[in-house]
């Protein structure tokens, strides 16, 4: 896969990820305005951890081109389908695309996706952050009503 991420000093620039036989990745690069390394952020590659994608989303909004140093690469929703399903998995084949890394530009679209994301973004990282969250069918009664003082006399 040939593909270029181009983008002038200073600058913040959308772009798409390429999936073979499959909707493209939606990614945004910010190019600072000094020379560093480059840090990958990704979100959303379970659908339904909503917290990364949110997070991603406010990082979107503080990250200033003109006074970074390096470039960040964000994908801010890796699974747009399964996050439209309300699902950690990728509904086109019902596989964890968490666990389909290298990927396979041959293989199933969950296969292709994570190719795709080896071959364009995480080959430029010099840092890769790929936030993950308690997912919308995780229970959370267990942390949220922890006991206090449980054992204590």
């Amino acid at each position: 896969m040939d593909f270029s991420l181009n983008c002038s000093p200073g600058e913040q620039k959308h772009f798409l990820i390429p999936v073979p036989d499959a909707d493209a990745i939606e990614a945004v690069i910010v190019q600072g305005a000094f020379p560093g390394k480059t840090l990958v952020v990704t979100a959303g590659v379970h659908g339904c951890e909503y917290v990364g994608i949110q997070a991603v989303q406010e990082i979107l909004q503080e990250l200033r081109p003109q006074e970074l140093f390096g470039r960040v690469l964000l994908v801010p929703l890796v699974n747009a389908a399964g996050f439209y399903a309300g699902t950690d998995l990728v509904p086109a084949d019902r596989n964890n695309l968490n666990r389909c890394f290298p990927g396979s530009a041959q293989g199933g679209v969950t296969q292709r996706m994570a190719y795709a994301l080896e071959q364009v973004l995480y080959k430029e990282a010099d840092f890769l952050l790929d936030l993950h969250g308690g997912g919308s069918g995780e229970s959370m009664t267990p942390l949220v009503f922890f006991p206090v003082g449980a054992g204590k006399k």
